[in-house]
């Protein structure tokens, strides 16, 4: 036994030759089915690759791996040395840090010492910024959305302090402060929303007591949505729209429409693109999140072949989702939508069951309150 732990000691110090050598060239798979579990079999795929692969460095791969044999170095260390060449600015100088760092011990603390030392040297002192830029992402679970920035650290510094002077002498939170002096409303005026705004009659859904109805949440068309302590905050236009809908076959919705519709026109018109968007206000396509007011008036059998500009036959799709919709059932690609229940369904191209988006702002469409209204008082 003490034979056979001084021989796997050995051996494992010498990691370069007796592991990364034997096993060069084998799949992650091979090395698998040899009994090594598969993250240990990427470890090696990778460092094999690296230190015995093909490259155009022979000489300086030779030499990393002589040190790496004469200062004993292990999978774990190697793998540490690997992680501070990922730090590289230009990964042509990676052989030469290797090199660097396979002179030290096989020990982290001092791989890791040296390492700043030459990173610092061989990167300097330089940056090289990323791209600028702009995301937001849901909060899930919420009505909230995080906005990401990224700009001149100056910029973000002032901007910072800007806003904060601003929340306290508006009393706002930081983060409401921010929106507003983005939105150039820096006057203690709320914003104004100008999409339509879903909202439930039934007092069971929007809630019995005022904290259920302050915290019940709208859907908005612009694939927002908000809770109603916080629509009642803001300015909205003039006037509303009333729609009313069938809750059990979703058909013959009325939005006091002025003109008949126009079932050969081969666009829809502004009457029925604000019955859509208020039946659904984001586009219908499953999972996805773009709002209504930035989506495209979708045929669902398509007006090429035959298929009516009428309110039965369309729905909302966002531009990415309208374009890959296969508008040929005898061609499927990506799948199509369909009406099915008087819901607008996205039908997988082949085969398995249609899918009904439940992104939060889409369960909050017109047919999908009336129906949870209808639930909740049989």
């Amino acid at each position: 036994m003490e034979t056979f732990r001084g021989d796997y000691l050995r051996l494992y110090a010498d990691s370069m030759n007796t592991i990364l050598g034997v096993y060069q060239g084998w799949s992650v798979a091979k090395l698998v089915r040899g009994g090594a579990d598969p993250a240990h079999a990427r470890v090696i795929k990778k460092l094999s690759g690296i230190y015995f692969g093909t490259t155009s460095a022979t000489v300086k791969q030779e030499r990393c791996r002589a040190r790496s044999s004469a200062n004993h170095h292990t999978l774990e260390s190697l793998r540490e040395i690997e992680r501070h060449v990922a730090k590289l600015k230009n990964k042509n100088n990676a052989w030469q840090l290797r090199i660097g760092l396979l002179q030290q011990p096989a020990d982290q603390a001092a791989i890791g010492h040296r390492a700043k030392e030459l990173l610092a040297a061989i990167n300097g002192t330089g940056v090289e910024n990323p791209k600028k830029a702009v995301s937001t992402r849901r909060v899930k679970n919420s009505t909230m959305k995080d906005l990401c920035v990224r700009t001149s650290s100056h910029l973000v510094t002032q901007a910072i302090n800007a806003a904060k002077a601003y929340a306290e002498k508006e009393h706002l939170d930081l983060a409401d402060a921010i929106c507003q002096l983005i939105l150039g409303n820096a006057t203690g005026k709320v914003a104004t929303v100008t999409p339509a705004v879903i909202v439930p009659l039934n007092p069971d859904v929007l809630g019995v007591t005022p904290a259920e109805r302050a915290h019940a949440a709208l859907s908005l068309t612009d694939g927002s949505v908000m809770q109603v302590k916080d629509f009642t905050q803001v300015q909205i236009t003039a006037f509303g729209l009333a729609l009313t809908v069938n809750h059990i076959t979703g058909e013959d919705l009325g939005l006091f429409r002025l003109d008949p519709e126009d079932p050969d026109a081969r666009f829809a018109d502004a009457y029925q693109r604000q019955v859509l968007r208020l039946i659904n206000p984001v586009c219908v396509a499953d999972g996805c999140g773009v709002g209504a007011d930035y989506c495209q008036p979708h045929h669902v059998v398509a007006f090429k072949h035959g298929g009516k500009t009428t309110t039965s036959n369309l729905t909302m799709l966002c531009p990415y989702d309208n374009g890959r919709n296969d508008d040929d059932r005898d061609r499927p690609l990506h799948g199509h939508v369909e009406k099915i229940d008087g819901l607008d369904m996205w039908v997988p191209a082949f085969g398995g069951k249609p899918k009904l988006n439940m992104h939060p702002c889409a369960q909050g469409g017109a047919i999908r309150l009336a129906r949870k209204m209808t639930a909740l008082n049989s």
